[in-house]
């Protein structure tokens, strides 16, 4: 996996997905080195229910007591619009007129970095599918007494749209004492083989002295000199399970399917193994194309990852028959006369229902129909296009003469 490596705050920007969790922990790593105590960071519920963040109360593990015993559980607060109103369906969170998160510019403090962000989720969901995850993080504090009151704001990207911009985590104390730790961060619904990305990462905290961290408050108050901050405008991508997965579309007989690659996660470069479902035919190729009889066929892909990490995902491709068309016999008429055309089915086999077009128009009474009346003035050859219900299609042609 790459290593994601940021200012503190870059972790405190992770600490920004620690969004309340309420959803069931899905494969928590066992044998962590958690040395940190777990301090309880609670963030309001937003009102927009359409959110993959789930903002119920979140056990944000490494956030410890500062010195004198002062265990305090840190609130992060999410508000829709500066009078509490939904901005719109992506419920997007806006700063207040006070300044508030954002309470300083010009950011350059290195008081913590992170080394690893890395989702944990099931890799046996199906593709697009809501998915409980799980967010974890390694990181150092390098402040040898720590930082107080943290606050990180952040936007949040799933698949490069914009689920939520200036969400606000109050982390609270961090007095980690120069340890490095895993952290699950938060819990989240996360649609499997998604790409979730953070940008526009910002964090500030007040610096640890010899004295207890004092009270957190929600407006700038705590976050001028000497307190620091952290800015990065991103885009971070953070690391996902492999999660094997391709497109295609069903194609009519005669025609070649294509398949695409859109596994996602692991680590690259990926190998592909493709089982196409027919005949025993396979590929190595990310993206092969096959031409298959009419009929349903089970394709499956397998994608291992380049720390041998392997997944699997199958779909059935259908191949679909094409219509037989049938213009009829051709006729012969005499001039100023009229005769029916087409067969005595016109469309055959397929998926019906069908559609008719019938060209040229010339002499016609309707070009739409399976049998129209034709009345050239001079002889003339028709050809009537048969489409079924799947868009395959077959043509024949028959001819008046005058």
């Amino acid at each position: 996996m790459k290593k994601i490596i940021l200012s503190l705050i870059g972790a405190l920007i992770l600490l920004v997905m620690a969004l309340p969790a309420g959803l069931p922990a899905v494969m928590g790593q066992a044998g962590l080195n958690q040395t940190a105590t777990n301090e309880t960071a609670t963030n309001q519920t937003a009102t927009d229910e359409s959110s993959l963040v789930d903002e119920s109360v979140s056990d944000v593990s490494g956030c410890v007591p500062c010195g004198g015993g002062n265990n305090r559980t840190g609130t992060g607060s999410s508000t829709f619009g500066t009078n509490g109103e939904s901005d719109g369906d992506m419920g997007l969170l806006e700063t207040t007129s006070n300044g508030w998160p954002r309470c300083q510019s010009g950011c350059t403090a290195h008081d913590a970095s992170i080394t690893r962000i890395w989702l944990v989720a099931n890799p046996a969901c199906t593709p697009g599918t809501p998915t409980s995850a799980e967010l974890w993080a390694t990181f150092d504090i390098n402040r040898s007494q720590g930082v107080c009151c943290v606050v990180s704001v952040v936007d949040i990207y799933i698949d490069g749209n914009l689920l939520q911009a200036d969400y606000v985590t109050n982390i609270g104390d961090l007095v980690p004492g120069g340890t490095t730790y895993d952290i699950k961060i938060t819990e989240i619904t996360w649609p499997c083989g998604s790409v979730l990305t953070l940008s526009n990462i910002y964090a500030q905290w007040d610096p640890k002295t010899g004295q207890p961290c004092p009270t957190c408050t929600e407006d700038c108050t705590l976050y001028g000199v000497p307190s620091k901050c952290y800015y990065d405008p991103g885009p971070y991508e953070v690391a996902a399970p492999l999660i094997a997965n391709f497109e295609f579309q069903n194609v009519c007989y005669c025609n070649n399917t294509q398949f695409t690659d859109t596994t996602t996660g692991g680590v690259e470069p990926y190998t592909y193994s493709w089982d196409l479902g027919h005949a025993g035919a396979t590929s190595t190729d990310p993206n092969p194309t096959y031409k298959y009889p009419a009929g349903t066929y089970n394709v499956t892909l397998t994608v291992t990852d380049h720390e041998g990490t392997i997944d699997s995902q199958s779909y059935d491709v259908t191949v679909y028959p094409l219509p037989t068309a049938d213009a009829g016999p051709d006729k012969e008429i005499y001039e100023g006369d009229s005769v029916q055309i087409g067969g005595n089915s016109t469309a055959s086999g397929g998926t019906p229902p069908y559609t008719y077009n019938w060209t040229p128009t010339t002499g016609l009474d309707d070009a739409t129909i399976a049998n129209p009346t034709a009345s050239p003035t001079s002889t003339t050859t028709y050809t009537v296009t048969v489409t079924d219900s799947k868009g395959c299609t077959d043509e024949d042609s028959m001819t008046v003469t005058v």
